[in-house]
């Protein structure tokens, strides 16, 4: 008899939407990952998902509002359209149009940078909502139903690091082009200390000598880790696979991250790591939605990308983006510090072994002539060194919990992860829900309908203490 789910705490984890140019199953999906109270997760395909927008009815076109932000949601329609088709439902919903209709075709008909030019149709002041992320819209949706405040179950949290084989390699390796076989990932679970080791086996009397006294190996690696705090090393349990060949190796790491499932895996520079495993899948000639999704999922839902900001230079605001259909969100240790702790000064250095030792007081091991030729060297070195990344990164967690910070206020603001610490977009989705609770709708994004200004001068900033308790009624609604 199958269990029933409907009564159960829900918290939603993932959101992922593939257009049908995406993914293989011919439609566009929406993808929801679902968390039971029992730690089971859910993951959910919505083909064709359904959009919901607000249309100013006919009789109001001509009212007029300074502001044109809001409307009373007594003076709109409510329009409903598979969201692939939403550009298509504005005709109808404006009630045919004409000149709105003739803007259309104009579009449709210019056979060039299509898309961009339909986004500016969100701009007509009829529109309400048309212009929300449908990841944002379901979010929003799911909240409805099981609200957070009382579905919050708390986070499961992942980190890795990667090395690469560069004894025959000059310079730095470039992800792209993955040159340099992987040859060893360690992965650190912070919610149950457990910390693997996926190793490719080496034909050396180095490599020979570290297996036969692994136990020694994980002993000095238990005393060293109490040193940094009693007990932390106790708690640790080190599991170590090994491998005859590099896809072997690689499978077996994303085959324990879908089973043990994460709520999210980080890296320090994901950037690299992700990028390396990627194109090295694809090097060794293997699919690499097939290595990295999980088995269970469909081979039509099965996808995974990345995309690299390569606008911001500034590292705080970097939102480089990894997409795989699975239980788990792949974010960047190294991006979202810097966001988080950019209002405390910007750091000379975010090297990983900078960043531990200012928080930690801990640094990464010494590797004497660096990590070229460790692995054939000594073998023990190679892999503490590996194993250290992926715990520093679980401690630095341990001590800040900003995976959970980001995540809180993604799921305060109803906004997706990869968005979370985009404050525009945060502060935009939160007040479409406080216009909502008071019966109004939020109207679209129209700034880019406003003239640029350039640069505003800098601002003193005084005691907000000494600023009058003032507040300013709307629609007779205090909002002091």
């Amino acid at each position: 008899m199958k269990e029933d789910l409907t009564n159960q705490k829900r918290q939603l984890i993932k959101t992922m939407y593939l257009g049908k140019k995406k993914n293989g199953s011919g439609n566009d999906v929406l993808i929801l990952v679902h968390k039971l109270e029992n730690n089971e997760k859910l993951i959910i395909y919505k083909e064709n998902p359904l959009f919901s927008y607000h249309v100013t009815k006919k009789e109001y076109w001509n009212e007029v509002r300074d502001s044109n932000k809001y409307i009373e949601v007594e003076k709109t329609n409510l329009v409903e359209t598979p969201y692939d088709k939403l550009f298509n439902s504005f005709v109808p919903a404006l009630d045919n149009d004409k000149e709105f209709k003739r803007r259309m075709d104009t579009i449709y008909n210019s056979g060039s940078n299509i898309w961009n030019q339909l986004k500016e149709l969100h701009l007509d002041n009829r529109l309400h909502g048309s212009d929300m992320n449908i990841e944002d819209y379901y979010i929003q949706k799911f909240h409805k139903h099981w609200p957070y405040e009382t579905n919050y179950m708390g986070l499961s949290r992942s980190f890795f690091d990667i090395e690469v084989d560069t004894s025959e390699y000059e310079g730095f390796p470039d992800p792209e082009k993955a040159d340099c076989e992987v040859n060893i990932i360690s992965l650190a679970f912070k919610e149950s200390r457990e910390v693997y080791s996926f190793i490719l086996k080496y034909d050396t009397d180095t490599f020979r000598e570290a297996m036969d006294n692994i136990d020694i190996l994980k002993k000095e690696m238990v005393d060293e880790y109490n040193d940094y705090k009693p007990g932390i090393g106790d708690a640790l349990k080190f599991i170590m696979y090994q491998y005859d060949t590099e896809i072997e190796l690689i499978q077996g790491f994303f085959d324990t991250v879908n089973s043990i499932k994460p709520d999210f895996i980080s890296a320090w520079n994901t950037k690299f790591d992700f990028r390396t495993l990627y194109n090295r899948i694809i090097k060794l000639g293997y699919e690499p939605s097939e290595v990295m999704c999980p088995k269970e999922v469909p081979k039509k839902y099965k996808y995974c990308d990345y995309k690299i900001d390569n606008y911001n230079k500034n590292l705080a605001d970097k939102s480089d983006n990894y997409f795989v259909t699975g239980y788990t969100n792949y974010t960047d240790s190294m991006n979202l510090y810097a966001a988080l702790t950019k209002m405390k000064g910007r750091l000379e250095s975010y090297a990983l072994d900078n960043v531990a030792e200012k928080e930690l007081g801990i640094k990464k091991d010494d590797t004497g002539d660096g990590l070229r030729n460790l692995h054939l060297v000594d073998y023990s070195k190679f892999l503490k060194y590996n194993i250290k990344d992926s715990m520093l990164l679980m401690l630095l967690e341990d001590e800040e919990d900003q995976i959970e910070s980001f995540y809180l206020l993604g799921l305060l603001t109803s906004t997706r992860v990869n968005k979370a610490l985009k404050k525009s977009i945060c502060l935009r989705n939160y007040s479409d829900m406080y216009h909502q609770s008071k019966g109004l709708v939020l109207s679209n994004n129209r700034s880019a309908l406003f003239p640029k200004t350039g640069k505003f001068k800098g601002a003193f900033v005084g005691d907000p203490n000494n600023i009058d308790h003032i507040g300013l009624n709307v629609f007779d609604l205090d909002l002091e």
